[in-house]
């Protein structure tokens, strides 16, 4: 129950994993599980996650009060973004203008649109009501051409878009001469400014994202997948142009002199021209050895020119189309070179190495004409453990082909403590260990076979969290017919009421492909023990941003009498008992439409244990 199942495409009968129609919007494929061996400084990469429209929008009272936390005042509205320090505060120097005085005004007053102080911002209307926010800005910038507006803080009031401007008085003159008209489409659209509106303290909110994003020993700063941090998609008007506070968040992080590695990862560059003037100065960033650019648009590696006087060592462009336009690895090195005398590792893979032997790698990937191992590894891993980590591991059945087999393994090294937080008897209890006597006895019964029985002994293993950072991968055989795959890494157990010491598992997953293109796991075999030292001093160093907008928002407010109530609804509705029932609604956030909706779903597929059901009299 709960976790929204993730589906390849609606047919009859069981169903796989779709590496190409796989809908991941239930988690936004912010996080792959697929990446290089994590490094000291460098975190691995996450995808960007649009938001839309009809999630950013909503009533004045929503959007202030869910997103921006309002503060009413008698003198002025305070929109507590960063819960601390920044402010947007009214001003007492308002000046409304709109279709009907602009031109005028204009030219009775030529410099009233002169910015004289960066706090100062105009707020625009957009009138009538309605309308795409991204296409009623496009409609004003191709009309003011070459000026620009760079919008910020999108709200919508009364049905009608708004946003602040700053420091923009060339675009807003043209705008005054055509008197605030603008064409959009077969009809015009009006503004509405409210010159000098709002003060706001943009640097505060820069700080903040800053500091949450910098390591507490200075050294890594995190400005991976922009869009995702809560702050930001508040300021940014639309979230594919974020080039602007890009560069002001790193003028920022200039004044943190010990940063020795940088992430820009994931926020959809297809330039770093915007960022040439930040690098300029090779004095403020002369401790950075370590930069990430994965998952980009980069297409050129002359945009990488703007780095050359900062002594780079450490460089990751994966995922970036400039990796794949150039013949074979030795010119493909070469080229970034030109830019990175200095480099010692690339991508993960150290550039030094013993002639005669490849190059190492973080990850092995087996490569077949024709296909792309390394996404398919990457997008089954993301599926598999976004569930299995999920509250409810009955949303894996279909993922195991029906006559699957899964065996596990584990055991203490030698050394290792075996105190009460570093016990393995959940996993030893169920262990399938051929080498132990006594294992032999049961080498059957612990043997799972059949999708219902695998699913059955999951449910039995505790509850997890993986950390994806700490994942390597090894892919040793890709073909149109089955895949395997090896993942080591660490998780940790999900225990309230005990802490337990990080774990170290390696799960060998063997995929069949079925004549549809899905792919189900056929062998799962799963090993388990304690992390060693380094392992569970590095493991969970950073956290995964969130980029669901619904969670930034205050939670909805549920009363005691409320839940007990809907449980008792759940229940006579479902003749599921009490505690499940329960169990449901909080895996649903206490939303019964979706509950139900959840369970019609798994009752049709015979997903549900009947011990979960009220027995009859």
């Amino acid at each position: 129950m709960g976790r929204k199942r993730i589906r390849a495409r609606k047919r009859t009968g069981r169903k796989g994993f779709n590496p190409v129609s796989a809908n991941f919007n239930q988690q936004p494929k912010q996080q792959t599980y697929f990446k290089r061996k994590p490094q000291h400084y460098v975190s691995s990469t996450q995808q960007l996650a649009s938001e839309s429209d009809h999630t950013l929008s909503g009533s004045t009272t929503t959007l202030k009060n869910e997103v921006l936390n309002v503060k009413h005042t008698n003198e002025a509205i305070v929109v507590d973004l960063t819960k601390e320090v920044t402010e947007v505060e009214s001003t007492n120097e308002v000046i409304e203008v709109n279709t009907t005085n602009a031109a005028e005004l204009l030219d009775t007053q030529p410099h009233i649109l002169s910015d004289t102080s960066p706090d100062l911002w105009h707020k625009v209307t957009v009138k009538p009501a309605g309308g795409d926010r991204v296409a009623v800005l496009y409609a004003i910038n191709r009309q003011i051409s070459p000026q620009m507006l760079i919008p910020y803080f999108f709200c919508m009031e009364d049905g009608h878009i708004t946003f602040l401007v700053k420091n923009c008085s060339a675009a807003l003159t043209v705008l005054f001469k055509q008197n605030l008209k603008v064409q959009y489409g077969l009809t015009k659209i009006e503004l509405k400014v409210e010159l000098r509106a709002k003060k706001v303290n943009l640097s505060a909110i820069l700080q903040k994202i800053i500091s949450e994003r910098l390591s507490s020993d200075g050294t890594f700063l995190d400005l991976s997948h922009l869009t995702s941090i809560p702050e930001f998609q508040q300021v940014m008007y639309d979230p594919s142009e974020n080039v602007h506070l890009q560069q002001q968040l790193l003028k920022t992080g200039e004044m943190f002199p010990n940063v020795v590695s940088l992430s820009l990862a994931g926020n959809g560059l297809f330039t770093l021209s915007h960022l040439a003037t930040v690098f300029a100065d090779k004095l403020k960033w002369c401790s950075l050895k370590v930069l990430d650019l994965t998952d980009n648009k980069i297409t050129s590696t002359s945009d990488l020119a703007i780095f050359s006087s900062i002594p780079i060592r450490e460089l990751y462009l994966n995922k970036n189309p400039v990796c794949g336009r150039h013949r074979n690895d030795e010119t493909y090195i070469s080229v970034i070179r030109m830019n990175f005398p200095r480099l010692i590792k690339l991508d993960g893979a150290y550039l030094q190495r013993t002639p005669g032997l490849p190059r190492w790698r973080p990850n092995y990937i087996f490569c077949r004409s024709g296909g792309n191992s390394g996404e398919l590894a990457d997008q089954f891993l993301d599926h598999f453990f976004t569930l299995y980590d999920g509250e409810d591991r009955t949303w894996l059945w279909e993922l195991y082909h029906k006559d699957a087999y899964f065996s596990l393994s584990s055991m203490y090294l030698p050394g290792q403590s075996t105190s009460h937080d570093a016990r393995l008897s959940s996993y030893i209890a169920e262990c399938r260990d051929l080498l132990h006597t006594s294992a032999k006895l049961r080498s059957k019964t612990t043997l799972a076979h059949g999708a219902e029985k695998v699913i059955m002994r999951l449910e039995k293993l505790p509850r997890t969290q993986h950390d994806p950072y700490s994942f390597t991968v090894d892919l040793l055989h890709d073909s149109d017919k089955s895949t395997i795959l090896t993942v080591t890494g660490v998780f940790k157990e999900q225990n309230p009421k005990q802490k337990t010491s990080p774990r170290h598992f390696m799960r060998t997953f063997v995929l069949v492909r079925r004549p549809s293109g899905e792919y189900q796991i056929a062998n799962d075999i799963m090993y388990v023990t304690n992390a060693t030292t380094d392992e569970a001093e590095d493991a969970f160093r950073f956290t995964k941003p969130h980029t669901n907008l619904k969670k930034i928002r205050p939670p909805r407010e549920v009363t005691e009498s409320d839940k007990n109530s809907m449980t008792e609804k759940y229940s006579q509705l479902t003749n599921m008992t009490s505690e499940w029932s329960r169990k449901c609604l909080e895996t649903a956030h206490w939303d019964l439409r979706k509950a139900l909706l959840s369970f019609i779903e798994m009752y049709k597929a015979g997903k549900i244990p009947v011990e979960r059901f009220i027995k009859a009299k």
